[in-house]
């Protein structure tokens, strides 16, 4: 819509917001983008200039633009990270939240969840969401407000950063086995579990932060294994020596690389 354009709705949108891989598909980042307020305020501004200056579709753009904004603010309120970004931001749906009567919360529980019913109601299957995305997305707002109601009146918490609550370590496993499988998204139970013995090796084979070896590099874990896992070492490098340490009755994995 933009190329060959002299001035640009929004500077930033490129090929693959439009058209991601199905690695691209998983990062947030790109979807927040789109549904981001430069990309509504554009729509908004083609909308009321539809017939006139641009296409006529554009004047049917209403309902995306509600899709959008709803999505944009659900975004935003599960990504409060300090108590300082609303008022850089300007922006008070990025405040932490202390207090369990705020707005925020009722228009996430109520106002968010009856929308997107709604929305389902109204759409055929396959212009929705999937069933997976649809019920994380319904039970990742439902348990986020009950956990931060539950802080604030049961832990006596002074206030919650919904940031804390990111999938990202699961998200970093994932990422880690699709990666062992040759960026493989559509894995089967094989490679999964090849994907977890290799975790499973690495953590064996990193020098213990208890062991006489001192390790070359900065990593170093605390992972002792028992006699019954050694077995899970296979098969080594030749350039890489392995040297078992009897720590408190416990095997612990040190090793040296040494360069070809």
């Amino acid at each position: 819509m933009q190329q060959g354009s002299l001035v640009k709705p929004v500077r930033f949108p490129i090929r693959k917001h439009v058209y991601p891989t199905n690695i691209e598909k998983m990062g947030v980042r790109t979807a927040i983008q789109i549904f981001s307020p430069p990309v509504t305020a554009a729509l908004s501004f083609l909308k009321d200039q539809a017939v006139h200056t641009c296409d006529t579709k554009f004047a049917n753009v209403a309902p995306t633009m509600e899709f959008m904004t709803n999505m944009y603010r659900w975004f935003v309120l599960m990504d409060v990270s300090n108590c300082e970004q609303h008022i850089h931001q300007n922006n008070p749906d990025t405040r932490q939240f202390s207090d369990t009567k705020d707005p925020r919360l009722h228009w996430l529980e109520l106002v968010f969840l009856e929308y997107i019913e709604l929305l389902k109601e109204a759409s055929s299957p396959e212009n929705f969401l999937t069933k997976e995305t649809y019920h994380a997305l319904v039970f990742t707002t439902v348990s986020n407000v009950q956990c931060i109601q539950f802080l604030l009146n049961e832990c006596d918490f002074t206030f919650v950063l919904t940031r804390k609550f990111s999938s990202d370590p699961i998200e970093s496993l994932f990422g880690f086995l699709r990666r062992t499988a040759g960026c493989n998204d559509v894995m089967d139970v094989r490679s999964a579990v090849s994907g977890l013995e290799k975790i499973l090796k690495t953590g064996i084979v990193t020098s213990s932060d208890r062991s006489n070896v001192n390790s070359s590099t900065s990593f170093c874990s605390s992972r002792a294994v028992s006699g019954s896992e050694v077995h899970l070492c296979g098969d080594w490098a030749p350039w890489e020596q392995f040297r078992w340490w009897s720590i408190q009755g416990k095997l612990t994995a040190s090793y040296y690389l040494f360069e070809e």
